[in-house]
């Protein structure tokens, strides 16, 4: 018994030390990362929770100095913490509320209401506040509040480093394979959101056939009628690189598996069991980053200090600043908006065009690297937000929509005529060149046309008399597996399958977009 007391005492000694303050300010921090887990990394939330710890710690001896007791200057902090960081989720909520006409989620009245909390809680906490045991119960609840998102991030990472078999995909004989050193490169290039042609005249009006009739001068086969089989990259990528519908070999209900799924695909395990060496790129989205593959090409690596640090915020902690009272100075119409509207939204944008325009050069330069090749390379250009002009600047916000995407569009054809002429130029073996959207553009008039897709092969010798019109992603290496490896695999039903956000895996099936989209080929 006297152990046990003892324990307890030691223990209310220790939550007798006020750490709520420097909790409640970590908790939106980490409960932030959880949210978005799926999406990032979590060295992404590192330099946030550094400004975080260093504010609060800062504001706390601030006021110790200034009240002279650490109880209630770690209550005041608190308080000040729980309401910086509430401001953007409230501000959320009621910013398009009216009373009697009056819009009262403007910042000029919910600052002032914010400030008045913050006013009336520090006086209460100088004048009222005498059970100083409040600290207990204070450390207690923060404490509690930081076990949900932390056990959130670390389930997620433990199921993310456990790779996920696919237990249904079709049996691949490698010794079938004639053991050859003159195995061709395969480039699987994946231009994010790019849509197809007919698409691109009905929603946006503009003519890309110049740029597909460049791509069949070269010898490219266009697939005029193709569709994604997924309307979000997660599922497509998954699909196309474990030659099967996602449906017939992951049995969860999460998205936790897709990362591994696309990372330890059938695709690039059969072929380096032949020989290939993995070629991927540092795309900006963890679940498309084969950061284990043989040749990792990562813009980090080039000490781009500019863009990392303080030169620059990243997209994710942009977005963070949003949910904080941070909101209110990117609002404000003052003298100094335009400086920090650069430093807060533009400077994503920058590391979003140094990200691509890196990958790209790298791109051209991967025939040099010895023995066949297997490339993955994510092009995240043609998705929002859009940040290459049509002459390959930066591309400022603020921009039409439609004006930002064709912009992109054309500088993308240029781009990817250029990569193509360097790989077919420097291959000794004439390359295996795939063009492929994973979906298509989210702004259509038509929903369902967010499946049509920019479906381009460059097939040495005659193994483009495989291909047809309509066909979809999950059938693309099943045709380069029969036509370049000695395969015997049959092809799937060409089938596209239409999901919702946060509901991505409740699956639609969707009608064949294909009517009229040869007909009205002008090429």
């Amino acid at each position: 018994m006297k152990v046990g007391n003892q324990v307890m005492s030691n223990i209310q000694k220790i939550l007798r030390i006020p750490i709520h303050p420097l909790l409640f300010g970590v908790y939106p921090v980490v409960q932030f990362l959880a949210f978005n887990i799926k999406e990032v990394e979590i060295a992404a939330s590192f330099r946030i929770l550094i400004i975080v710890v260093i504010g609060v710690l800062a504001l706390f001896f601030l006021l110790r100095v200034l009240v002279r007791d650490w109880d209630r200057s770690a209550v005041m902090v608190s308080i000040a913490a729980l309401l910086f960081f509430s401001y953007g989720h409230v501000y959320s909520v009621f910013k398009d509320v009216e009373i009697f006409g009056v819009g009262i989620g403007r910042h000029r009245f919910l600052l002032i209401f914010f400030l008045l909390l913050l006013v009336c809680g520090w006086i209460w906490v100088l004048k009222k506040m005498k059970n100083l045991d409040i600290t207990i119960g204070l450390n207690v609840i923060s404490i509690i509040l930081l076990v949900v998102p932390l056990y959130q991030i670390s389930n997620y990472e433990l199921r993310f480093r456990t790779s996920y078999s696919s237990p249904n995909i079709p049996e691949v004989s490698t010794v079938a394979v004639e053991q050859s050193t003159q195995f061709p490169d395969i480039y699987y290039i994946i231009v994010d959101a790019y849509t197809r042609e007919d698409t691109l005249r009905n929603n946006f009006d503009f003519d890309n056939s110049p740029f597909l009739e460049a791509l069949e001068v070269r010898g490219f086969y266009i697939a005029d009628c193709s569709q994604s089989n997924y309307t979000f990259t997660r599922m497509s990528l998954s699909s196309a690189l474990n030659i099967n519908y996602v449906q017939d070999f992951y049995d969860r209900h999460d998205l936790n598996g897709f990362t591994s799924l696309i990372r330890n695909n059938y695709m690039r395990a059969f072929l380096e069991s032949v020989g290939y060496k993995s070629v991927a790129f540092n795309t900006g989205y963890p679940f498309t980053q084969w950061q284990d593959a043989a040749y990792y090409f990562s813009i980090d690596e080039q000490n781009i200090s500019d863009l990392y640090l303080p030169g620059g915020l990243q997209e994710y902690e942009a977005l963070f600043i949003r949910t904080t009272m941070g909101l209110v100075l990117l609002d404000l119409n003052t003298i100094y908006q335009s400086r920090l509207q650069q430093f807060i939204e533009e400077s994503p944008r920058r590391i979003k065009y140094a990200l691509n325009e890196y990958n790209m050069e790298e791109l051209e330069s991967v025939p040099s690297i010895p023995g066949p090749k297997f490339v993955f390379a994510h092009i995240t250009v043609t998705h929002f937000p859009y940040v290459f002009r049509d002459t390959g600047e930066f591309l400022p916000a603020g921009i039409n929509y439609n004006e930002a995407y064709l912009h992109t569009i054309r500088y993308t054809n240029t781009r990817l005529l250029e990569i193509v002429d360097t790989l077919l130029a420097k291959s000794e073996i004439p390359p295996i060149i795939i063009i492929q959207g994973d979906h298509g553009s989210e702004e259509t008039r038509d929903e369902y046309e967010r499946i049509t897709i920019l479906n381009a092969y460059y097939f040495p010798g005659n193994a483009s008399d495989s291909l047809y019109p309509t066909i979809t992603p999950v059938n693309t290496f099943r045709i380069v597996l029969n036509e370049y490896f000695n395969q015997e695999l049959e092809l799937l039903p060409d089938v596209s399958y239409f999901s919702y956000w946060p509901r991505i895996l409740e699956f639609e099936r969707m009608p064949e977009n294909w009517s009229g989209c040869e007909s009205n080929n002008p090429r």
